[in-house]
């Protein structure tokens, strides 16, 4: 009976940790995401003002073509 229960309470505790996995891999991805690409294209792309090489601010995308 012990044995069955430890069972059933690892198993809620494996489903509990794969959704805290699951939502703090999106809150760091969101971070991330928020961070990383939504200043620098907010404040560089305005700032180039046409200019269509973004090396010095988007850090490993390719300069914009047209």
């Amino acid at each position: 009976a012990l044995g069955s229960w430890l069972l059933a309470l690892g198993s809620w505790l494996l489903a509990l940790g794969f959704w805290f996995l699951v939502f703090g891999f999106l809150k760091i991805a969101d971070l991330f995401l928020t961070l990383d690409l939504e200043k620098p294209f907010k404040i560089a792309i305005p700032a180039q003002a046409g200019i269509h090489d973004c090396a010095s601010y988007c850090d490993g995308f390719p300069p914009a073509r047209e």
